[in-house]
C-alpha cells in the first residue's frame, strides 16, 4: 500500500457478484472439486489448496484485492491487484417525458400557474 501511496480505510470480503464484475481475480464458480488423492482430517475431507479474496479500500477511493492462496505445508501465497477501472454508462438524454401541468405540481398537489417555472412548495423545475 506505501507504494501504491494510498491510506487504507476498510478491509471487505466479497460478498455479491456486483463486488466481482470489476475484480482483477476470476472468480471460481465451480461448486465441486475432483481429485485423485483425498485427505481426510478429524474424519472430513480437506482440500489441498484454497483461496480467499479480499477487498481493500482506500481513503482515495480505490480498490484493490488481494487473493490468499493457502496449501497443508506451505506459505500463503499472497497476491495483490488493483481493481479494473469501470466502465461508465453512457446517460440516455434523448428519451424526453412531456407532462401536462394543468393547475397543479404533479410532485406534491400545490396550486401552480401557467407562468411559473417551478412548484413554489417543493421546488419542482417546470422546464
Amino acid at each position: 500500500m506505501k507504494t501504491k501511496k494510498a491510506t487504507l480505510y476498510s478491509i471487505n470480503y466479497p460478498e455479491y457478484e456486483s463486488d466481482w464484475e470489476n475484480s482483477p481475480f476470476k472468480k471460481n464458480s465451480k461448486k465441486i472439486k475432483f481429485s485423485l488423492l483425498v485427505f481426510e482430517i478429524n474424519n472430513r475431507p480437506v482440500t489441498w489448496t484454497e483461496k480467499h479474496y479480499l477487498i481493500i479500500l482506500t481513503h482515495e477511493n480505490r480498490k484493490f484485492w488481494l487473493e490468499i492462496e493457502t496449501s497443508y505445508f506451505k506459505k500463503p501465497l499472497l497476491v495483490f491487484k488493483e481493481e479494473k477501472k469501470s466502465k461508465q454508462k453512457k446517460a440516455q438524454t434523448n428519451s424526453i417525458t412531456l407532462v401536462n401541468i394543468g393547475d397543479s405540481c404533479p410532485a406534491c398537489g400545490f396550486p401552480v400557474q401557467e407562468k411559473d417555472l417551478e412548484c413554489q412548495n417543493c421546488k419542482l423545475h417546470f422546464n
